[in-house]
């Protein structure tokens, strides 16, 4: 199990002394995080802590418990239940020092393939479940191996369940946004001038003034709400991006991955939607909506650092998301009567705006994929390509060459790279780096990192793609100066179409790929005098996937 070419964590206790990690325990198996009491004497197995599992992740809990919101902790609790599920059920006790690759890889066996619904025990777990629980318990079984209490070297997958398999959210087009957009800034015109928004239901009048600048910044910076909700106040997650450059970046951390996500807060335009426009303004804002919340709280509280925070009824505070705010993001939408495509009343998703985002980002940067997986923060393509639909017509002549091209592997001390450097450059498996190396992934144009792996949408994780002129489009195509002779002789196989096509309907089928081996493969390969003489040797002699007819050399 896991990703060969994945490296190795460092798992060195860099923010705090031993002795200092060995003193921070919890008080016992059973504490308050956030106000919500967790219990990890549920799962005790043995009297001796050293032994025992669950206080591992006792200590874990609460080493995390100063970052954590009473929702979080209790969504961890329901996958570290799946866990011990698994034990009872298949292993029986268990010690910390039992904890081995094994144990490990049987865990994922189970979620896969026998984990099943609490409520209907005869239906298998989500992706979107078996993600989640995984997800949690890898995040703990890092930390114990970070503090010592497993000693052993695991090698935990990154990219165990597949998030191309689950459905994703469609952006909105651009009259849903040109509506939405419309609405938030009347909102906040109105809460400028002092004035009540709507008192229908509990919190909605706090939180309806909290919506449309959620609703902007979703917009704005494509930020998973996770992401954006937990940001902590602008003094905290607001820095100058360079000393010669006045903007300024935000630096939200996804907790999955704990990298720092920097977002820079340039203002584009792209048909009439703004990027990123008054980010920080909007940032100001809910601070000072929020500091009555936020002054409630003691002085030495960490949720204090928190951007996002309200104050229920009951005077208990807490971040904005782990409120029921779906009941107002439909108050907002039908005060502003926002419909949908089809004339419906629009239903308010914050998981619909990154790839919302995504999208306009991908008209602003001339679709280079390769771009936006930075500005997304995904550390693998596919998770990108998620958000796209390559296929669409009105996107083919929108997009950048998203694969690699070079004229041939970086040479190391004179000679071709072993696999593992090849695993390494390009991210992949050993096993695909081995079959890429010896041609069996050779597809009809040039390479594939993994055929049967694409991140195009519509093709299954395990199925053969065949979608050769998607090739130009996925971020697994890799060509080589040694594919040329089929690169050109599919390009002249294309240029052999327009005959039966007619120029007009030839360009708007073929004519985006013609430019993409033009403009952006062809020069990564060889210098103009090599390429139009490959061009002409595969003119006179083709590829035999790609035959012409005699006297049709163009």
């Amino acid at each position: 199990m896991g990703s060969p070419q994945r490296k190795r964590k460092d798992y060195v206790m860099c923010s705090m002394s031993a002795i200092e990690a060995v003193e921070n325990l919890p008080p016992g198996y059973r504490f308050e995080v956030s106000g919500s009491v967790v219990d990890f004497d549920q799962f005790k197995q043995f009297e001796d802590k050293s032994k025992d599992i669950a206080w591992g992740f006792a200590v874990v809990a609460w080493r995390k418990r100063n970052d954590m919101s009473a929702a979080t902790a209790v969504f961890h609790m329901a996958a570290i239940d799946r866990f011990f599920e698994y034990v009872r059920d298949e292993i029986g006790l268990l010690t910390l020092q039992d904890i081995n690759q094994g144990v490990v890889d049987l865990f994922v066996y189970w979620i896969k393939y026998i984990a099943a619904k609490r409520l209907n025990s005869m239906e298998p777990l989500s992706e979107t479940s078996r993600r989640k629980v995984w997800g949690v318990f890898s995040d703990y079984l890092n930390e114990l191996i970070r503090f010592g209490m497993v000693k052993v070297d695991i090698d935990l997958p990154t990219h165990l369940f597949d998030a191309s398999q689950v459905e994703h959210f469609k952006p909105y087009n651009k009259i849903e946004i040109q509506q939405i957009l419309a609405a938030c800034q009347n909102d906040i015109h109105a809460i400028n001038r002092g004035e009540d928004l709507t008192r229908d239901g509990r919190y909605s009048a706090y939180l309806s003034r909290l919506v449309p600048h959620a609703l902007l910044l979703s917009l704005r910076t494509g930020l998973n709400p996770e992401v954006l909700f937990d940001m902590e106040v602008t003094k905290y997650s607001l820095k100058p991006s360079h000393l010669l450059n006045s903007t300024r970046l935000i630096l939200p951390v996804k907790h999955r991955s704990g990298r720092s996500q920097n977002v820079e807060l340039t203002d584009v335009t792209v048909n009439g939607f703004r990027v990123r426009n008054n980010v920080v303004r909007l940032l100001e804002e809910v601070e000072v909506i929020t500091q009555f919340a936020r002054d409630s709280l003691p002085a030495e509280a960490p949720m204090r650092r928190k951007l996002w925070l309200v104050a229920s009824d009951e005077g208990k505070v807490d971040v904005f998301n782990n409120f029921s705010y779906y009941l107002s993001l439909q108050s907002f939408a039908r005060r502003h009567d926002i419909l949908d495509h089809k004339g419906d009343d629009i239903e308010l998703n914050f998981r619909r705006f990154r790839p919302t985002f995504a999208e306009t980002m991908l008209k602003i940067n001339g679709g280079d994929v390769r771009d936006l997986q930075k500005r997304l923060g995904h550390a693998n393509i596919r998770t990108t390509m998620g958000y796209l639909d390559p296929n669409l017509e009105e996107r083919k002549e929108a997009f950048k060459y998203a694969g690699i091209a070079m004229v041939n592997w970086a040479l190391k001390d004179g000679q071709k790279p072993s696999v593992i450097d090849i695993a390494a450059d390009l991210e992949i498996s050993l096993g695909s780096a081995e079959k890429l190396y010896h041609g069996e992934y050779n597809m009809g144009v040039a390479k594939c990192k993994n055929p049967f792996e694409s991140p195009l949408k519509g093709i299954k994780k395990g199925e053969l793609c065949t979608e050769y002129l998607a090739c130009f489009r996925c971020g697994n195509c890799v060509v080589l100066q040694e594919d040329s002779h089929r690169l050109f002789s599919f390009y002249f196989w294309l240029t052999s179409k327009q005959q039966v096509l007619g120029a007009e309907k030839w360009q708007a089928t073929y004519g985006w790929i013609i430019d993409i081996i033009d403009q952006d493969i062809a020069p990564q390969l060889g210098d103009p005098l090599w390429i139009e003489s490959e061009k002409r040797k595969a003119q006179i002699n083709p590829f035999p996937m790609w035959p012409r007819e005699q006297g049709n050399l163009l």
